[in-house]
């Protein structure tokens, strides 16, 4: 009898014990569930999406991840990404600004638990390189490295992909071999004539229409010039003195013009007066002047027409769609002018910086994005037609140099941009690098 009862009394307690483990007094199998998604999970990384591509939104898929975006910590070959969006098996991330191009680890780091897909994301990467100039400060014509610069700023293309670039007081041209020589200008004054007859001061910006015809924003002569392909060049409006004054182009004043664009139509010009916070409009057909944009302030304000406040316009040019973009020198902001008056702001500001970034030059490619110049920045930014922006070339801080990986290298002060398109889409950005006293070129990896 003694032992039966033995065999009862540990069968009992092992029946409570059994009972314990595995629910509680409510049946509830975990009574204390995880709500990040469970600690058990297996973490994973199945897929990466793109795995290879530009500085776009990546998408990393697998399981065990934290629902909360930052709790989930992600690394791109040792580089902090920003996780924006997350599910238990989804993280949605942006890459690192200084992310250099080729190929990355990724490595996921949340609860407790570390992950690494060796190899799981390539970044397509621009390099950049020197196209034209010599570095040293003149005016030496040639080709490449044997040309030399002084004061360069503004640069557009023709038809025939030949440059046009505002050097000191001279307009200089260069073909697409990067073989340089004077255009029109000499010495510092104003007059009209032609070539090397013809006198600027410190012109800014320059525009082209499906003339071939030139026109110049000649800042310190507060002037619009035009130059044909003859070399002919006209002064279309200013007298020469500061001012704010609208009328006929002999009676028109400026103060200190920077940008300038042909409308799609050729009929007009748009003129980015710097030194009266207001965008000014030519018709080529009458050279009479009348103000479209700006209320004359330094507050920025979106608005329509003069009602709008646009401090210190930039750089102008037209998008596909007939939309003026702005850059706004004097509050680092990039703003938009619909067709009906209507000016908006697209973003710009960097809060690392001051305002001393200076949005000056801007240029576009064929899916309508925006690259934008920001000259005291000392880098290139990118503009989805949405106005999502993403960093695309030079580095604010780190070693000085000048070519290599476009998200290294250092401008000294970029101000002029062109993207230029092959038959094939393939992009080259050209971008004047003032105190290299070059243009330099970047290409995709």
């Amino acid at each position: 009898m003694k032992k039966f009862f033995v065999v009862v009394s540990l069968l009992g307690i092992l029946s409570c014990s059994k009972s314990g483990d595995d629910a509680d007094p409510g049946g509830n199998p975990n009574p204390n569930p995880d709500p990040g998604g469970g600690n058990n999970s297996e973490l994973t990384i199945t897929t990466i999406t793109p795995n290879s591509a530009e500085r776009v939104p990546v998408t990393i898929n697998g399981t065990g991840f934290h629902t909360t975006a930052n709790q989930n910590l992600v690394h791109i070959s040792g580089l902090p990404a920003t996780v924006t969006k997350a599910t238990a098996t989804s993280l949605e991330i942006t890459l690192p600004d200084n992310l250099a191009a080729g190929d990355h680890d990724v490595m996921i780091t949340t609860k407790g638990k570390q992950v690494t897909k060796v190899k799981g994301f390539h970044l397509i990467g621009w390099i950049v390189s020197n196209f034209v100039g010599s570095g040293a400060s003149g005016n030496a014509d040639g080709a490449g490295n044997v040309a030399s610069f002084q004061q360069m700023v503004g640069l557009t293309t023709d038809a025939a992909g030949n440059f046009y670039l505002s050097d000191l007081n001279r307009i200089r041209k260069i073909t697409p071999q990067g073989v340089v020589s004077t255009f029109a200008g000499s010495v510092s004054g104003h007059a009209d004539g032609t070539g090397a007859n013809a006198r600027f001061s410190l012109p800014a910006s320059i525009a082209i229409d499906n003339a071939g015809n030139l026109y110049v924003a000649d800042r310190f002569n507060h002037m619009i010039r035009k130059i044909t392909p003859a070399q002919e060049v006209t002064t279309i409006a200013g007298t020469g003195e500061l001012g704010n004054v609208n009328g006929a182009g002999n009676i028109a004043k400026f103060s200190m013009p920077y940008g300038i664009a042909v409308n799609p139509a050729g009929t007009h010009l748009f003129v980015g007066d710097e030194g009266n916070d207001a965008i000014r409009k030519i018709d080529l057909a009458t050279n009479i002047v009348t103000t479209v944009a700006g209320n004359g302030t330094s507050t920025r304000k979106d608005d329509v027409g003069i009602l709008a406040g646009i401090p210190s316009p930039g750089n102008l040019a037209f998008d596909a769609d007939g939309n003026l973009i702005i850059t706004e020198k004097g509050a680092g902001m990039i703003r938009k002018m619909a067709p009906d008056g209507r000016v908006t702001t697209l973003g710009g500001f960097d809060p690392r910086q001051d305002v001393n970034i200076q949005p000056t030059h801007l240029s576009f490619d064929s899916e309508k994005n925006i690259y934008v110049v920001f000259s005291g920045g000392r880098e290139i930014k990118k503009y989805t037609p949405a106005g999502a922006s993403s960093f695309f070339a030079g580095a604010w801080m780190g070693p000085d140099l000048e070519d290599g990986a476009a998200s290294v290298i250092q401008f000294k002060r970029p101000e002029g941009i062109v993207v230029k398109e092959d038959g094939q889409g393939n992009k080259t950005i050209y971008v004047v690098d003032q105190l290299r006293k070059k243009i330099k070129k970047i290409t995709k990896q």
